[in-house]
C-alpha cells in the first residue's frame, strides 16, 4: 500500500526508492535486536537452570548493553549519513 501511494507523489520514482531504502533499514536495525534477545533468553534460561544468577543478570545486562549501543550507533550512523 506504501509503494501504490508513493506513486501519487510528485516524484515517484525517486520516492519509491527512497521508501525501499527507509523499509530495508529499519529492518536491518530491527534485526539485530531480535537476534540478541533469543539468544539472550536461552543463555538467561541455561544460567538459572543451572542455579547461577549472577551469571543470568550479567548476560541480560550484557545484551541491554549491547542493545543499546547498537541502538545509538544506528542512530548516529543515519544522522550522519542522511544528505548523502
Amino acid at each position: 500500500m506504501m509503494v501504490l501511494l508513493s506513486g501519487l507523489l510528485p516524484n515517484p520514482k525517486i520516492e519509491t526508492s527512497v521508501l525501499s531504502i527507509s523499509l530495508n533499514t529499519c529492518s536491518m536495525v530491527y534485526m539485530i535486536p531480535l537476534g540478541l534477545s533469543g539468544a539472550t533468553s536461552i543463555r538467561v534460561s541455561n544460567e538459572l537452570g543451572a542455579g547461577r544468577p549472577q551469571a543470568a543478570r550479567l548476560a541480560a545486562s550484557t545484551a541491554v548493553f549491547l542493545v543499546a549501543t547498537e541502538g545509538v550507533t544506528a542512530a548516529i550512523v543515519l544522522i550522519f549519513v542522511r544528505k548523502l
